[in-house]
C-alpha cells in the first residue's frame, strides 16, 4: 500500500460523463523511513547528552566530597593544635586520622611519595617552613600541613594545604 487513495467527489464532466476525482494523501514508505531515521538521530543525541551530563555531575560530586573531606581534616587538626610544633601536630594528626579513617591514611615525612596512590585514601605531610611576610620583611617559622585526598579508586586526587603559625609570633 504505497499511497492512500481517496475518492473525494464524483461529478459530471464534459459530455455528461461521470468523472471521479482521486487525490493521493499520506506519506510514502521512503518518506516515513527518512523521518524515523531523523527522529532516531535526534533521540540518540539527546540520550548521549543526558548520559554525559550524569557522568559530569557524578565526578563533580566526588570531587566536592573529597575537597570537603580534606578541608575537614585540616580544620580539625588546626583547631586542636595549640602551638606550631611539628611533633605535637603530628600526634594530633595521627589521632584525628585514626578516629575517622582507621588504617586508610598515611603520614609522610616529605613530599617525595605523597602523590603516589598506595591504596590509602588520605595522604598527609607535615613540615616546618619559613615564610617571609613582605611588608615587614620578617621571616616566620610555621608548620605546613598538606593533605592529598584520593578519590575515584585512586585515579583522581585533590591537594589542600594550610599553615599553622607559631602562636608566639
Amino acid at each position: 500500500m504505497d499511497n492512500l487513495i481517496f475518492i473525494t467527489q464524483i461529478f459530471n464532466g464534459p459530455n455528461n460523463k461521470k468523472v471521479i476525482s482521486i487525490k493521493n494523501k499520506g506519506f510514502t514508505l521512503i518518506e516515513t523511513l527518512i523521518s524515523l531515521a531523523i527522529l532516531g538521530i535526534i533521540i540518540v543525541s539527546f540520550i548521549s547528552l543526558f548520559t554525559n551530563s550524569n557522568l559530569i555531575i557524578s565526578y563533580s560530586g566526588k570531587k566536592v566530597n573529597a575537597i570537603s573531606e580534606g578541608k575537614s581534616i585540616l580544620d580539625e587538626i588546626h583547631s586542636k593544635a595549640t602551638k606550631s610544633d611539628k611533633e605535637a601536630i603530628n600526634i594530633i594528626a595521627e589521632e584525628v586520622l585514626n578516629k575517622k579513617y582507621s588504617s586508610n591514611y598515611e603520614i609522610f615525612n616529605e613530599d617525595k611519595d605523597l602523590y603516589i596512590y598506595k591504596n590509602k585514601r588520605i595522604h598527609l605531610t607535615i613540615s616546618e617552613e619559613e615564610i617571609l611576610i613582605k611588608p615587614i620583611s620578617k621571616k616566620y617559622t610555621t608548620v605546613k600541613m598538606k593533605v592529598i585526598v584520593f578519590y575515584n579508586n585512586g585515579e583522581k586526587k585533590i591537594e589542600l594545604f594550610t599553615y599553622i603559625p607559631n602562636k608566639e609570633n
